[in-house]
Parts: structure tokens; sequence; C-alpha cells
């Protein structure tokens, strides 16, 4: 049975072992080739704690999701606060489950608590080009900008 929770920084290290996976098969993963510093994610998870929310997904004991989302200014206009995700992750065993959707359900509802209380004035999500498509604008979101790399 999938379940989700918000993370604590007891679950710091757990996050990272998952995230693994998350660079691995991400965009960032065919870009870096080297393992992910666990001391600098540490920090970096460590300040999504305290700026934004990091909720984990379940299924009975096992961990098998993350969703980790900032809160930060917008670059152009730093009075304008945005929730950004920071990461989206489900192991492949866990795709055909709930999890990945519940991860997102919990991130909305708790972003739009914070967009109506004027914590903050938009949130975001991304779509990776290594993922299945979602159908964001279905959910009321607006394509914003499409992100290129090469290296």
């Amino acid at each position: 049975m999938i379940t989700i929770r918000t993370a604590t920084r007891t679950d710091l290290r757990s996050i990272i072992d998952l995230l693994a996976g998350y660079f691995a098969e991400s965009t960032y993963g065919l870009h870096v080739n080297e393992r992910v510093d666990a001391d600098h994610a540490t920090r970096i998870l460590f300040q999504v704690l305290h700026q934004g929310r990091i909720w984990l997904a379940y299924d009975d004991l096992e961990l098998v999701g993350v969703l980790a989302v900032v809160r930060e200014p917008n670059v152009w206009f730093p009075k304008k606060i945005a929730l950004k995700e920071v990461a989206w992750y489900v192991t492949k065993a866990a795709r055909t489950t709930s999890a990945g959707g519940r991860l997102f359900l919990a991130y909305e509802h708790w972003a739009q608590e914070q967009l109506s209380n004027g914590a903050v004035d938009a949130y975001f999500m991304t779509e990776m080009s290594t993922t299945s498509p979602i159908d964001f604008e279905r959910r009321g979101f607006r394509l914003a900008e499409r992100l290129y790399i090469k290296d």
C-alpha cells in the first residue's frame, strides 16, 4: 500500500540513496558522469526542508519515491516568490503504482494553500525529457519555458 509523508532531517540519508536513481535516469545523469557528493546533497536537502518541503512515498516500509520543492525568489523580480520542484522521482518498480501521482497531489495541495494564503506567487512543475509526458496544462499549469542542454 502506498503512503505519503513529509520528510524530516532523519530521512536525508535515505533520500540521497534514492536520488542516485534519479540522477542516473534523468538528464542530469546524461550530462554528469560522477556520483553525487553526499555532504553537498545533505546540505541542499537540509536547505529544501527549511525553504520548502519534501514528500516521501512508501510502498509498505520501502521508500519508493520523493518529491522535493523549494521556495525561491524570481531572479528578475525578487519580491515574487515561487515554489520550484528540485526532484521528483519514483523507482522503476513503483512506477505502476500510485506513488508518483500521490506525491504530486501532496505537493499540489500544499502549494495551493501557499498560493491562497499569499506565501508564494506561483508554483512550478518540470517535465524531464527522460520521463513520460505529463499533461500539466490539464491540471491548470501553463507552459513557461523549455530548457535545452548542449554538452
